[in-house]
């Protein structure tokens, strides 16, 4: 029986190339690197609505050499603005060092430790792979517009990820207000046909409605 806690497994532990590129997208979701104290590793907290069932069994398969435990729920407070009570499917990797990474790229002790960042070099840690996953986790599709829900960055660092999508893979999109401090990555029905292109074959069926098909 292989025990994961074991500190024989945990050191035979890599994370795969396709990890890696999806984490990079998943961290512009709703993805936590939790990290206690610098001398601790980071974890991975995974919170998906039940909504998404099939998504969340997904990305616990994808991570399942990292996880000791089962996938739970947990309720979350009352909506502040609806007061709707929502369910969510939560579940958390072991702590590992090759997730201070993700702890040290998109979280800045500047800013506070639960706020993320943006790194610099995002660029050139983003693949289609890390798109797709982006779009699983936080993409709205209406009327032919993807909407990219990026409220929790500034209208800079918005920009930043659409110039990003520019340089690479030519694809326009711009930011979009949604109040006086959140903005949304919008991508018109125009520029659609180049991302369905990059991002189909890593969507699961049942995440095809976010682009449209």
């Amino acid at each position: 029986m292989v025990i994961k806690t074991s500190k024989a497994y945990k050191s035979s532990i890599q994370l795969t190339n396709f990890q890696v590129e999806a984490l990079h997208g998943l961290m512009l979701g709703d993805l936590y690197a939790e990290r206690a104290k610098e001398s601790h590793n980071t974890r991975l907290s995974f919170d998906q609505g039940t909504v998404h069932q099939e998504y969340a069994y997904h990305l616990f398969s994808i991570f399942g050499s990292l996880i000791n435990q089962l996938v739970y729920t947990a309720t979350r407070l009352p909506d502040k603005r609806t007061g709707n009570v929502y369910v969510s499917l939560m579940f958390k990797t072991l702590r590992f060092p090759f997730f201070n990474m993700f702890r040290e790229l998109y979280y800045s002790p500047a800013f506070g430790s639960g706020v993320k960042i943006i790194p610099s070099h995002y660029g050139d840690l983003f693949t289609a792979v890390s798109f797709a996953y982006w779009i699983m986790d936080d993409g709205t599709y209406a009327q032919g517009i993807l909407k990219l829900c990026t409220d929790n960055f500034t209208k800079p660092q918005v920009k930043f990820l659409c110039d990003m999508l520019y340089s690479k893979y030519g694809i326009v999109c711009h930011p979009q207000r949604r109040t006086d401090y959140k903005w949304r990555l919008y991508i018109a029905a125009c520029e659609m046909d180049k991302v369905r292109k990059l991002v189909v074959p890593y969507l699961l069926p049942s995440m095809m409605y976010k682009v449209g098909l």
